[in-house]
């Protein structure tokens, strides 16, 4: 298998109150901290996002709506989220959430 041109997949905590930050790295205990809990995954409708990675009990907790990622699930979505994506949105400052 040819891995020369996989990209990098990035890792960024979307909070419900809009702030996005990376993640350090995707290992289990981080994804867990960051999403407060049990992790569960959810699609994106963004192509740039690969999938949401929620709080398993999200709901069952009452966490508030994280209106970014409902709008990238195009579904509700509570508490905080990971963003896995090959885009770098560090580097790409001029990217829109569409």
């Amino acid at each position: 298998m040819d891995n020369h041109n996989t990209k990098p997949i990035y890792y960024y905590l979307a909070t419900v109150n809009g702030r996005i930050t990376e993640l350090p790295d995707s290992r289990l205990e981080t994804l867990q901290k960051a999403v407060g809990g049990y992790i569960a995954y959810m699609p994106s409708i963004d192509a740039n996002i690969s999938r949401l990675i929620v709080n398993e009990e999200g709901l069952l907790m009452r966490l508030p709506r994280n209106p970014l990622a409902s709008y990238l699930a195009g579904t509700v979505v509570v508490g905080d989220v990971v963003l896995q994506s090959t885009t770098n949105f560090t580097e790409d400052n001029n990217y829109k959430w569409n």
